[in-house]
Parts: C-alpha cells; sequence; structure tokens
C-alpha cells in the first residue's frame, strides 16, 4: 500500500505531489468540514444538546472526543500517506489543514446554530400568562450565547490541537506507515459496527448522533485513503470498481434488505381465525352496536358523539403533539377513547397515535357514560405515559444502523444483517415501551390486528403510506375503503385490479400477506414514517409481484385524504336499512373531525439558481404542504356544507371539524426524530391546555427591538391566536362527548 522506497530513500516530490498523496485524508476533511459547516440536522443536533446540556453531558463529551479523535486520525493518515515525500514542510502543511477541517467546520456549525436560534423578548403578566412556554422561550433566547461560546471554544481547542500535532507528532509516530493507519481504523470501524449490531439501540444513545457521524467519517477517510492507496500503486481503480458494484447490486436489488418482518396475525376471539380486513360500514356497525354508554345519549336525546382523528405528519414533533392531545383529551374525559372510531395518522402523526391507542388498549375502558373534569388538571396518567415513550432519542440508533449497517450491506450485501435501519427505528419505538412500562404487554410488539377490537376502547389507527411504483395510497387498516374514488387499498387486503380476458378473470396478486400473516404495530407505524432517503421504501413480495412503500407525506402530510374517505365510508351506513348487526336500530351520530396539523404559511418563495435542473425535484417537494391545505380544506367543504372560517375562541365549539394547529412560522420545531426538553415543551404548550380557554393570551410582550417591534408584535399575535383556538378545541373535547353548550368566560375552568 505504501509506495516503494529504494534503500529507505525518500523522493524529492514537490508540495503538489505532497498533497495528491494525501488526498483521501484531506477530501475527508474538505466534506465533513463542509457537512459540519452547512448541514442543517447536524445544527439542529448542536442545538439540541445545548439545550439538554445538564442531561445530556456524557453525549455532548463523547461528541467532544470522537471530533477531536477525527483530527488526530486525519492527521495521521496525511501523514503516514506521505512519508515517501522528502518536502517536510508540506507534509507538515497537508497535515495540519487535514486535522483542522472539521474542527473548523465544527466550528461554524456551532456558531450558525446559535445565529438561527430563534430569540424573542419575553414576559409574563398575571395569570393569563402560560408559564411553560415563557420558560421554554427564554430557555431558547440562551442559545445564540451558548452555542457562539461553543464555536469559538472549539475554534481554540483546534488550533491548539494543530499545534501540538506539528510539534509533537512526528516523534510520536515514527515509523508510522499507511497500512498499519488504514487497517488499524478498518478494524476498530468493523468493532464498532459489532457493538451497534448487538446493542443498536442502548450503545448508540450512549454517545449521540453525532460521534457517530464523526466515528464513521474517521473510518470512511482510512478505506478512502487504503483505496487511493491501491490505485498509486497498482494502477487499479478500486474505489471506481466498489463504487460500480454497490451500484449494481442494488439495480439487481441484490442489497436490499429492507423486507418488514412478519409475526403471526392476532385471531378473532369468537371464532379463534385469523382476523381480516373488513368494510368499513360493517366495523362502524359492530362498533356502534358495542359502546356501551349509547343508553346515556338515548335518554338525553342527543345524538351518539363519533370522532375520526387526522395526525399530521412531522417526526418526532408530530408524534409528540398527537400523542399529548389524545392523553390530555383523555385525562380529562375517561369516555374520550371509545368515542374516537379512528385515527388516520400519517408518518410522525401514526407513531403518535400509535403510542395513544395502544395505551388506551391497556388503560381505557368501554364503560358506562362519565362526565369531563374541569380545572387545571396537571399532567395526568395518560399524557406522563405518552411522554415517557416519545421522550427518547430516536435519531442515533438510525444512524448507527445506517452507516454502520446499511452502507457497508451495499457493498457486501453477504454480510446480510438481520436487520435493517428501518427495523432498528421499530425496535427502538418497542423498546421504549419496555422501558417506559415494564411488565406491561407491549402491544408495539404484537400483531397490528391485535390493537383495534370492535368490542374495545382504542381507536384504530390507520397508518398512511405510498406506493412507489405507482403513486397509490395505501392505507394500513383493519377497514377496506369499498369504492374509494382513489382506489386506496389496505396494505392487508389490497385492492385487487383484476380484469377479464375472454371469458377469464386475471388477478394481478397484489396480495401483500397470507390471510394468518402480519406486520407488528411498531413495524406499521415505522412503514407511514419512511422519510425520503433517511429511511428505506418497505419492501413486500407477493405471489405474483413486487411493490414498495414509503411515507404517507408523499400524497398526503395531513391525513385528511384518508379521513374524507372514512367520512364518505361512513355516510354508507344510512344504507344499510337503519339497522346494527343484532337487528337494533341506528343511533343518530354526529361525526366530530378534529386535525392535528402545524400552521403553514404559503409564501410566493424567491426563484433560486438552476431553474432547468431542479424545478422539478423543488416543485414535488413544496407541493407536499399544499396538497396537506387542499385536503383540510375538501373534506371541511364536504362536512361543514356552509364553510366558514373557524379561528379564535369561540368558534371551535361550533365547528364540527377543528383544527389543533403547531405553530411552525415562529417557533420553528426542527423535523428530526431528537427533540430537546425545551422543544417538547414548546409542542406541549400547543398541544391545547383545556383549562385555559377563554384567556386573553397565553404571553405578552415586555420589551421589544424598536427595529423589530412591527415584526414581534404580529408574531406573538400570531402565536396567541393559534395557542387561544387550541386551548378551545381541547375544552371543546368535554362538550361534544356531553352534548351540552358552553359556559360563558373559561368554560374548562374550575367552578
Amino acid at each position: 500500500m505504501d509506495r516503494i522506497e529504494s534503500a529507505g530513500e525518500r523522493t524529492d516530490d514537490g508540495a503538489w505531489r505532497t498533497v495528491v498523496l494525501a488526498r483521501g485524508a484531506l477530501i475527508s476533511g474538505l466534506v465533513s468540514g463542509a457537512a459540519l459547516a452547512i448541514v442543517p440536522q447536524i445544527r439542529e443536533i448542536a442545538r439540541t444538546l445545548a439545550h439538554d446540556s445538564t442531561p445530556q453531558a456524557g453525549v455532548i463529551a463523547a461528541s467532544a472526543l470522537s471530533l477531536a479523535a477525527f483530527a488526530l486520525g486525519l492527521w495521521a493518515l496525511a501523514w503516514a500517506a506521505t512519508r515517501v515525500s522528502a518536502n517536510i514542510m508540506a507534509r507538515r502543511a497537508v497535515a495540519a489543514s487535514a486535522a483542522l477541517l472539521p474542527v473548523f467546520g465544527a466550528a461554524v456549525g456551532l456558531w450558525r446554530a446559535g445565529a438561527d436560534a430563534m430569540t424573542v423578548a419575553i414576559g409574563q403578566s398575571g395569570e393569563a400568562v402560560d408559564s411553560s412556554i415563557v420558560s421554554a422561550l427564554a430557555h431558547g433566547n440562551e442559545l445564540p450565547q451558548l452555542l457562539t461560546g461553543a464555536g469559538l471554544a472549539t475554534a481554540a481547542a483546534g488550533a491548539v490541537l494543530i499545534v501540538l500535532l506539528d510539534r509533537f507528532g512526528p516523534r510520536l509516530t515514527t515509523g508510522l506507515r499507511l497500512r498499519s493507519a488504514v487497517l488499524g481504523l478498518f478494524l476498530f470501524g468493523i468493532a464498532l459496527g459489532v457493538v451497534f449490531d448487538r446493542a443498536p439501540t442502548s450503545a448508540p444513545r450512549l454517545i449521540g448522533s453525532l460521534s457517530i457521524v464523526l466515528l464513521f467519517a474517521l473510518v470512511a477517510s482510512a478505506v478512502l485513503a487504503g483505496l487511493l492507496a491501491i490505485r498509486d500503486r497498482h494502477r487499479v481503480p478500486a474505489l471506481s470498481i466498489l463504487i460500480a458494484v454497490a451500484a449494481l447490486f442494488a439495480w439487481l436489488n441484490v442489497s436490499d434488505n429492507h423486507v418488514p418482518e412478519l409475526v403471526a396475525r392476532a385471531r378473532d376471539p369468537q371464532s379463534n381465525e385469523p382476523k381480516a380486513v373488513v368494510p368499513t360500514v360493517v366495523a362502524l356497525q359492530s362498533w356502534l352496536e358495542a359502546r356501551k354508554d349509547r343508553a346515556h345519549f338515548e335518554e338525553i336525546k342527543k345524538p351518539y358523539p363519533i370522532f375520526i382523528i387526522s395526525a399530521q405528519g412531522g417526526g418526532q414533533y408530530a408524534a409528540n403533539l398527537a400523542a399529548t392531545f389524545l392523553a390530555r383529551a383523555q385525562d380529562r374525559c375517561p369516555n374520550f377513547a371509545q368515542h374516537v372510531f379512528a385515527i388516520s395518522g400519517v408518518s410522525g402523526g401514526a407513531i403518535g397515535a400509535g403510542v395513544f391507542s395502544a395505551l388506551a388498549k391497556h388503560y381505557a375502558t368501554n364503560g358506562p357514560w362519565q362526565g369531563g373534569r374541569t380545572g387545571d388538571l396537571g399532567i395526568g396518567p395518560f399524557e406522563a405515559k405518552a411522554n415517557a415513550v416519545l421522550a427518547r432519542d430516536y435519531l442515533s440508533p438510525v444512524v448507527a444502523a445506517t452507516l454502520f449497517g446499511d452502507l457497508p450491506h451495499a457493498f457486501l450485501p453477504i454480510l446480510k444483517r438481520h436487520g435493517d435501519r428501518a427495523r432498528t427505528f421499530d425496535a427502538a419505538l418497542q423498546s421504549a415501551w419496555d422501558e417506559a412500562l415494564p411488565g406491561v404487554a407491549n402491544p408495539l410488539k404484537d400483531s397490528y390486528f391485535g390493537l383495534w377490537d370492535a368490542a374495545g376502547a382504542a381507536p384504530a389507527v390507520i397508518a398512511n403510506t405510498t406506493q412507489v411504483e405507482n403513486g397509490m395510497r395505501v392505507a394500513i387498516s383493519p377497514f377496506m375503503s369499498i369504492d374509494s374514488p382513489q382506489e386506496a387499498g389496505t396494505l392487508h387486503q389490497r385492492t385487487r385490479r383484476t380484469v377479464y380476458i375472454g371469458m377469464k378473470l386475471l388477478d394481478e396478486g397484489w396480495e401483500a400477506m397470507k390471510p394468518d400473516e402480519d406486520i407488528s404495530l411498531g413495524t406499521a407505524l415505522g412503514i407511514s414514517a419512511r422519510f425520503p432517503w433517511l429511511m428505506p421504501a418497505a419492501r413486500f413480495r407477493t405471489s405474483l409481484t413486487e411493490f414498495r412503500l414509503v411515507d404517507g407525506a408523499y400524497i398526503d402530510n395531513s391525513g385528511d385524504e384518508t379521513a374524507f374517505d372514512l367520512v364518505s365510508e361512513l355516510g354508507q351506513l344510512e344504507a344499510v336499512s337503519g339497522k346494527l348487526a343484532d337487528g337494533s336500530e341506528v343511533p343518530r351520530y354526529e361525526l366530530h373531525l378534529i386535525t392535528l396539523t402545524e400552521d403553514v404559511l404559503l409564501k410566493p418563495g424567491a426563484v433560486q439558481g438552476f431553474g432547468d435542473l431542479l424545478s422539478p425535484l423543488r416543485t414535488m417537494l413544496t407541493t407536499r404542504p399544499t396538497r396537506g391545505q387542499m385536503a383540510r380544506q375538501r373534506v371541511r367543504a364536504f362536512l361543514n356544507r356552509a364553510p366558514r372560517l373557524y379561528v379564535g375562541t369561540r368558534y371551535e365549539f361550533a365547528s364540527r371539524t377543528p383544527m389543533v394547529m403547531m405553530n411552525q412560522q415562529e417557533l420553528q420545531i426542527p423535523l428530526t426524530w431528537q427533540l430537546s426538553e425545551t422543544s417538547r415543551k414548546l409542542v406541549a404548550v400547543q398541544a391545547g391546555e383545556a383549562q385555559r380557554c377563554g384567556l386573553a393570551s397565553a404571553f405578552e410582550i415586555v420589551a421589544t427591538d424598536p427595529a423589530r417591534s412591527y415584526e414581534e408584535s404580529r408574531a406573538f399575535d400570531h402565536i396567541n391566536d393559534l395557542m387561544r383556538s387550541n386551548n378551545c378545541v381541547a375544552c371543546s373535547v368535554m362538550y361534544r362527548l356531553s352534548g351540552e353548550k358552553p359556559r360563558d368566560g373559561q368554560p374548562c375552568a374550575s367552578e
């Protein structure tokens, strides 16, 4: 691997030749430094660590040590690669540059993370102020100074490190050969891969995502330096060959190991047969028949309230928003869960909905009528349990499985790991339940069909996905849409496209599973969250073909498209003779659709470069929020025959289709699977606090910057409007369940 020297003599190479010899380390340093400085997700990780500096002290220390190790490794690779050069000054400069680039990039990234952090002028004013959001925003105001200081400290530490390496490094690495350095780091990478494979959740969380990225970059730098050295010595383009082989494996699907794991399907308790997808109208008949509080509404002569929930995607913040709103409603109204027929979730929204429904399966009951509670209840048992499951780092296990599992597997499919990064995410979600609720049976590990029971209190969770091959919306659902205009099939009983050829019926064979097979609930939720590039497409093999499923947000990120189909299906209940399965009359019912979403302002935008090349991709990405808004408006126009804008504190009680809207224009919670405690608080205070309905404001401005006073006033008005509205949506649940009219003033406050 090293160049052959004659009698131990060095070649008198020029500076450029020295640079060429060390190009592997230099390229790695340049690319990693640029990524640390530019990539927004890395800056979000830095902000997360800064928000939670005390509980994340170990991860911060690991990140600092990994950055130092990366810099040392690049210096050693560059120094060993140029050992045949007699140009000592060039060697020192090249090795120092390779080591300095990632440190300088990290310093710039920390500074940019601080510069991008939101600062606001805040203050409290009596009981109208929400102290939670005030403290959260105040904590956020500390970030710019904290991260800027961290960036300066990183730059200073990097300068000291480079000086020490330049002074003492050559003495300590006398005789170091490139072959030895590459082999040592390669074996280190294998050891890390084994550790992450054996402990796919705990080990990555111990050191954090940033450390994993830096350690992988160190190992990848060694591999790159080794492949380039092979080219220099043997004139064999090893790197090009390796990339070509990986591309061939990918084209032939040899390296595609993203096939979801199957489990035994749950069985029907009556017939003991595996559960099957049923028509939606039949499911609603059975569900209504089993409601144990129907008699209460018949006595008071009120229609039976039926809730359908749409939970928008958005990573961990969407999961927290959905789970927190639903859990608070259950804590306030013990009958809430048994009135929720189904939740249409996308990505993070599906995961939050799934966690709530799994909790409802254990802790909610389908029982007689109970009234709701008023006043400040604090954090109730459902909310506490949901927080315990979701308040975890789901990003680092995925990063570790991607870099040290799936990526090597792409080049060497013979490794055939027992799981991919998607399975690692599912396992992290399932293990979170075991850690938060030890000794409680884990529905996330069990059959998806085991969650919903027409006689139970747990809502059905419909996880929305998109089929890669034809763009079809595919729902993972226990219900089957009979005549959806979009032909939206279900995963377990795909809509079969059949045609007659002569007198013969041709079936394309799209059934994804056998009647006794299923996927776990955790896997079903995870398939809906197959983010572009970060998570792989789920590959299903059928009797005659194959297909792949990805994130449901490709078609609709709001969940309201599937909710619209569901509402249309439920309208057929009147067409089945007005009878339930037991022959009794269908009770009068009233449908309530609550959409948990985010407030997105569609702006004209600015024209960007590379129009001919990137406009198609940009258009596909920017239509995502637009399609969500279109879906929300379409279903509301269908349910509200006289559509009107329901904003503020009063009209949410009258609307059949209220929305809980999380502020993303000003607060900008990151789209990721690792949230800081402060970010989780910002989500929680926007998830609706019923006892605050009717208050004039959530918080007020105390001091503003004169140059920004108008902007800040408008931003605060916007935040307050959304929070007031969300609080009253949460309050309205109690009145929707009771059929009563809300009190004047603060309807959910204590008497």
